[in-house]
């Protein structure tokens, strides 16, 4: 099917049987060429996810109706054929982290003990600030925002006081040989380090979150976060 708007061209394919790679890339490399750009649906699960080939999974059945299945970033996303091709048209499909788009960060926090005998205290800790948009969530440690000062402050100003944190601030540690932005006992100061994050996730939960656009330092910390971790980039549908 092609979808014509003024000099726009967009060329939807629904591949039901079995294609090889090299057509479907050999087939949009002349849509390409052509000043189409293709769109294709495909009923195979496995395919190249490329920026140049948006090769969304199509599934389901004419009783039950059609949906579109996306390997996102971090994730699955599933949608009907219809809300995809809406999106698809109103470009809110996108290749990759899209610069500005709406996020939700969420700041994650548990109790664990100092490990100094003088004081014991129980401190609640930050285990990881995570940035959610569309179906990808991207997870820092405090120590990931070391570059980040000004990801820092905004986290920083969003948590709730009262709840028996501990000091957030630049600790040194023998251990590591660096120093880096951590948690500290609520009582003494000593580094809570984030080899030990681990004994906080017992009672882990959500104290705080707020909305913030993907733009500037977020977007930046995000790309960095993905790339350290090996994360491919992938298509998906988003808002905003």
């Amino acid at each position: 099917m092609l979808a014509e708007k003024g000099k726009a061209k967009v060329a939807i394919e629904i591949q039901w049987s079995n294609q090889s790679d090299e057509e479907t890339l050999r087939r949009q490399n002349r849509y390409a060429e052509a000043g189409v750009r293709g769109l294709w649906l495909l009923r195979r699960r496995r395919f190249p996810i490329i920026r140049d080939l948006p090769t969304p999974r199509l599934d389901g059945n004419m009783r039950d109706g059609f949906d579109v299945e996306l390997d996102t970033i971090t994730s699955k996303q599933r949608l009907p054929v219809t809300d995809f091709l809406v999106a698809a048209f109103a470009r809110r499909l996108y290749f990759g982290i899209p610069y500005g788009i709406d996020a939700r960060v969420s700041i994650h926090a548990g109790t664990m003990e100092c490990w100094r005998d003088r004081y014991r205290e129980k401190t609640r800790v930050v285990t990881r600030i995570n940035a959610d948009f569309g179906a990808n969530s991207c997870r820092f440690l405090l120590s990931d925002l070391d570059d980040f000062p000004g990801i820092t402050k905004a986290v920083l100003t969003h948590m709730p006081q009262g709840i028996g944190i501990g000091t957030i601030r630049p600790r040194h540690s023998r251990t590591q040989q660096r120093t880096y932005l951590s948690n500290g006992c609520r009582a003494c100061g000593a580094l809570l380090g984030a080899f030990h994050l681990h004994e906080a996730l017992h009672d882990e939960k959500m104290i705080a979150a707020f909305p913030q656009r993907l733009t500037g330092l977020w977007h930046e910390a995000v790309t960095v976060r993905f790339t350290l971790e090996g994360a491919p980039m992938a298509w998906g549908v988003y808002d905003g």
